[in-house]
């Protein structure tokens, strides 16, 4: 049996190099405490940044962009000078910096920044950086940085950091120079007492670095998601007596979009919902408000089918392409239609209703369809919904799906244009009444691409394509994604889609315990690349509410040891990119990273 704590405990001894968490540290300021700013962010963050020019520096995700747009709005009340510039990854961010280095002397970071040292790029000397990341672990030496760089966290998970002290950690380098200068001081000594001396020395010093390495080690032994960024967000909104519908409903998006980027679980989707959200959801979302008029925005928060797109598809389709849906008929196998047919039948569901556009139903057996569909799809959902005036209701998912698929692709429009597509998306909410026809078109962009996500999962469970590779499995492509595919998004869907499906073939305690590796060759300007990422085993995914992952930690490791030419450019750790003939060599030192005996 294979056991996920004592592999934790091998990896961290599989090599003798240290990696970019555990080598030696920059100079740092002679804080011994970590310098996050956790519930003021009125006071300490905005009431500072405001005062001059701010330079905003926006991650290539959902989250990031709610989160901007909330704080945008907010700069543009108060008639605050800033900048945008959104990155895609840590070459990006490097370069983003280097090319405004004599331009502002405030940054913002938004989802981007805080799992690796800031220390190692051109951050203007004179310049404050605030981060607010939603990624988790912070590195080190920003934590304890405390004179630029200065954290935004949440103070209720301070204490689940598990952040070591920095005397344990960062060393001091004027002790030691004191030292020498005691030694030199004390010349007339015997020369045996100096020779006795410097070995104790040396090996106190051995010491210290190994339990230094332990406490990284355990540090960094996983990666997770904390809250949204744009929640948080939404809370300084409401600090500076700025809060409202629009802001409110931006932010619910940007929480959405880490349930459906499958970064987190429905739990914690609902918990930060519950905890966070529900002050919001009192306010603005008051129950019985009957104001109906055409330029009203108006949110409610209300339980939800958690069936991508199907009020804006038929629900055949949408079902179809549902991991939930997929898995239990298997329909991608032979006997797949007529399983899928047996489910809608037993459902009470006809083929023809099933067929039509879901908004060409009845409204009265829209509500029973739903209802029907509730008690199939566990554990229940709710979200929130966008009304205006007497119009469609508009899932804050949905939104979340249709901006992922206008932000993250295609690769080969620039980043630039894409966010402010995006941006223009969150603008229609934010003028009320305002008809987004971009917002339909990325819904039907988003449709294709869950269909180009079936087929794929399909033709990998159906050509058996997931190999067993000693404590993971692993599916390796050759063939390119497409332009809709090649996204962050999509391919975090994908992974997990085809976990759920491979699983569901046959009742093996072998497939739900062990982790995921998949590697998918790249087109395009990355022609030659694979993009490789990982899941943690399925069972681990139902009992850790965190979904904590040390498959970035385990690529890590692997890529410490090779020879290769990896990059570790994504945000994400658990992304990497590898050139196509380097995957076998990589995947067999993976294997010996995460191999233990059984």
């Amino acid at each position: 049996m294979t056991s996920w704590d004592s592999i934790i405990q091998y990896v961290s001894y599989t090599t003798e190099r240290e990696s970019v968490h555990t080598r030696s540290s920059h100079p740092i300021s002679k804080r011994s405490v970590p310098m996050f700013i956790q519930n003021n962010l009125k006071s300490q963050f905005y009431d500072v940044v405001k005062k001059s020019h701010v330079l905003v520096i926006v991650g290539e995700d959902v989250d990031a962009l709610c989160a901007y747009t909330i704080l945008s709005q907010l700069f543009i009340c108060d008639d605050v000078s800033f900048s945008t510039v959104p990155v895609s990854g840590w070459e990006s961010l490097d370069r983003a910096l280097r090319e405004h280095y004599d331009q502002s002397p405030t940054i913002v970071l938004i989802n981007c920044g805080g799992n690796r040292s800031l220390q190692d790029m051109q951050v203007p000397e004179r310049s404050k950086v605030y981060v607010m990341d939603s990624r988790r672990p912070f590195h080190h030496e920003n934590v304890f940085e405390g004179e630029q760089i200065m954290i935004m966290v949440d103070s209720v998970e301070v204490a689940k950091l598990n952040i070591p002290e920095m005397s344990s950690i960062m060393e001091d380098n004027d002790s030691e120079e004191s030292s020498d200068e005691d030694e030199e001081e004390d010349g007339g000594r015997k020369g045996m007492e100096r020779v006795e001396k410097r070995l104790l020395k040396k090996e106190a010093k051995k010491l210290w670095h190994k339990r230094r390495r332990n406490l990284l080690w355990k540090y960094y032994e996983n990666s997770w998601y904390s809250i949204s960024s744009a929640v948080r967000m939404l809370e300084l909104a409401a600090a500076v007596n700025r809060a409202t519908p629009e802001l409110m409903w931006v932010a619910a998006v940007g929480l959405n979009s880490q349930w459906t980027d499958r970064v987190i679980t429905v739990e914690a989707y609902h918990d930060v919902c519950i905890d966070r959200m529900r002050p919001f959801i009192h306010r603005f979302s008051p129950r019985g408000s009957g104001a109906k008029a055409d330029d009203l925005l108006r949110v409610s928060f209300e339980k939800e089918l958690p069936l991508a797109m199907y009020s804006h598809w038929s629900l055949y389709r949408a079902m179809s392409v549902n991991e939930h849906f997929a898995c239990k008929t298997r329909n991608w196998t032979q006997r797949g239609d007529s399983d899928v047919k047996h489910l809608l039948a037993n459902l009470g569901l006809t083929l023809n209703e099933t067929q039509q556009k879901f908004e060409a139903m009845t409204s009265t057996r829209r509500k029973e369809v739903i209802q029907t569909l509730e008690k199939e799809m566990l554990p229940s959902f709710a979200t929130f919904i966008a009304h205006f005036g007497f119009s469609d209701r508009i899932c804050a998912a949905d939104v979340a799906r249709g901006l992922a698929a206008r932000l993250e692709t295609p690769k080969k429009v620039p980043l630039v244009e894409r966010f402010e597509s995006a941006r223009g998306i969150l603008r229609c909410f934010m003028k009320s009444g305002q008809d987004c026809v971009t917002l339909v078109k990325s819904f039907d962009v988003y449709k294709i691409g869950l269909e180009c996500v079936w087929a794929l999962v399909a033709t990998a469970v159906n050509q058996q394509e997931i190999l067993p590779v000693g404590p993971f499995y692993l599916h390796s492509s050759t063939h390119s994604l497409d332009d809709i595919m090649d996204s962050r998004h999509f391919i975090f869907l994908f992974t997990n889609f085809l976990q759920q499906a491979f699983c569901s073939m046959r009742r093996s305690r072998e497939r739900t315990t062990k982790p995921l590796v998949v590697s998918l060759a790249l087109s395009g300007e990355m022609q030659g690349w694979h993009i490789v990422t990982g899941v943690m085993p399925l069972d681990t995914i139902y009992k850790d509410a965190q979904l904590m992952s040390f498959i970035g930690r385990a690529f890590e490791r692997a890529a410490d040891q090779a020879s290769l030419d990896i990059r570790r450019d994504n945000f994400d750790p658990n992304v990497i990119y590898i050139r196509s003939e380097d995957r076998s060599r990589f995947f067999d030192l993976l294997q010996a990273v995460m191999e233990i005996e059984t």
